[in-house]
């Protein structure tokens, strides 16, 4: 590969990043949809749109991804100690210290049985249980149940309590991570008991890594 296509590829990239980050900009609500246009779109119509933003995110995460292994294996090649110039970018050859990006919507469980829910969005480092809580609430906002979420090497959990969490009991919503995940995530539908119902999205992406040696050239 040539210095000018690493310069175009790190152009690339960079093009990306800002076009992503002006979208987020843009709107809060997912594709760019206005405000107006939002509130006259149907539950249904809102989840699809939802859905579709996590699908679009990991698209363009796994591209940024792909596109910087591959600079990076460019620089092992072209490096003058081959056999040791892999050693800073771990990171990014072994994918490790990914995060699962997750988006859970459907109902929530109020004292007037299920209702519909305000879709919840997280990101979580894998690695271990995080015990982290979330709050799911109502589409209108009068309700709320707490929730606990955790993500490792076998998938995303959503449990009613920590307690159902550390034990990974029945009554948690499991998610099993699969190869999917890195392409925009695969929609499951679950129940965390007597708390959340409906479906969960995840998908897997690595953080832009951060090198110990400052020194190193960065992506």
């Amino acid at each position: 590969m040539s210095k000018q296509s690493v310069k175009r590829s790190v152009k690339g990239i960079a093009a990306l990043a800002m076009v992503l980050a002006l979208a987020g900009c843009a709107s809060k609500h997912p594709l760019g949809i206005s405000s107006d246009k939002w509130e006259q779109m149907t539950f249904a119509e809102q989840l699809e749109a939802n859905q579709r933003q996590v699908a679009l995110n990991a698209a363009a995460r796994a591209k940024r991804d792909n596109d910087r292994r591959e600079l990076a294996m460019m620089r092992i090649r072209n490096a003058e100690n081959p056999e040791i110039a892999h050693l800073p970018y771990s990171d990014v050859l072994q994918r490790q210290h990914d995060t699962a990006d997750c988006l859970i919507q459907g109902e929530v469980r109020t004292q007037r049985g299920w209702e519909k829910a305000f879709p919840v969005h997280f990101e979580l480092p894998s690695g271990r249980y995080h015990n982290r809580r979330i709050v799911i609430e109502s589409w209108d906002r009068r309700w709320q149940q707490e929730a606990y979420i955790g993500y490792d090497s076998m998938g995303l959990q959503v449990c009613p309590s920590s307690l159902d969490l550390n034990n990974q009991t029945p009554r948690c919503f499991d998610v099993p991570r699969t190869p999917q995940w890195r392409q925009g995530g695969v929609i499951v539908e679950g129940e965390a008991r007597d708390t959340f119902r409906g479906t969960a999205q995840c998908h897997q992406y690595q953080p832009v890594w951060q090198p110990a040696n400052r020194r190193a050239t960065q992506f």
